[in-house]
């Protein structure tokens, strides 16, 4: 097949890449065969000058026909922008993450530095470990976090490490929903900051993360109309695990017994695959 390009969501044009459609329906967990199967059905729609969403909208039906597991997974990304605007629901799903990897989480806290005090989106307490976190949340899924944004982050904690009456932590990680620069990488590297993101990393990509430890957001059920989800959010239920613990709730939503049987169905899928 001859090239074509395609209209990215940030407006920029580039040429259509088979092997990072590829890529992206291999991170939801299906194999080469069911990859291969859904670029053979997609590649006779997708058209010269469509946007990215569109083939995005093709290949996530495709897969919902093959397996509703790996179509939300395929979705995650999408997801989770639909926590915004606020970024708070962003730091909750971070904090749900670390605690699904055994940690005690406290979420906006206060800690005083050696010359000023920071408000610390989360800090993530084991017996090995703590890890204070920044959640940088962004309501454009283009949006990169450039080295500015390492290097200040960074500074904070040196601010809060040199003061010695401060609680102390043994990593500082930066949470995105979004990707980072390269130097921002690199430099994250270089004075040993974690990293969590939408970049290729097997052991730090946030997507990644949801997929092994199973804390998908509320907004990737199918079974939850948006409004509903934007009350739940506000009511600070972000995770599938928090709606399972909380179904109750969806009574007072307008949500009748048989409508709850299929909520908690589609997250007992989602959290047992």
């Amino acid at each position: 097949m001859n090239s074509f390009h395609i209209k990215k969501f940030s407006g920029f044009i580039e040429e259509f890449d088979e092997k990072k459609l590829r890529e992206s329906l291999i991170l939801t967990g299906v194999g080469q065969k069911m990859a291969s199967e859904v670029i053979q059905e997609l590649m006779p729609k997708i058209k010269p000058g469509m946007s990215s969403t569109r083939v995005h909208n093709l290949a996530f039906s495709s897969l919902q026909k093959k397996s509703k597991i790996h179509a939300a997974n395929y979705r995650i990304k999408r997801s989770i922008l639909d926590l915004g605007p606020s970024g708070y629901p962003f730091e909750i799903l971070c904090s749900e993450l670390f605690k699904a990897k055994g940690f005690a989480t406290e979420v906006g806290v206060v800690v005083k530095g050696k010359h000023v005090s920071h408000e610390v989106d989360v800090i993530a307490t084991r017996p090995d470990m703590t890890i204070m976190a920044e959640c940088k949340f962004h309501n454009s899924k283009s949006h990169k976090n450039d080295i500015k944004t390492a290097l200040y982050i960074h500074a904070r904690s040196l601010d809060i490490k040199n003061n010695p009456d401060s609680r102390d932590f043994d990593k500082f990680a930066i949470c995105t929903n979004t990707h980072f620069s390269g130097d921002a990488v690199t430099y994250a590297n270089g004075v040993g900051m974690m990293l969590l993101s939408l970049n290729k990393d097997p052991e730090y990509s946030m997507i990644g993360n949801i997929i092994r430890y199973k804390v998908y957001p509320i907004t990737c059920l199918r079974t939850i109309k948006k409004k509903v989800a934007s009350i739940l959010l506000e009511r600070k239920i972000v995770v599938i695990k928090q709606l399972e613990e909380n179904i109750d709730m969806l009574e007072e939503l307008d949500y009748d017994e048989h409508d709850r049987f299929l909520v908690l169905k589609e997250i007992q899928k989602l959290r047992q695959q």
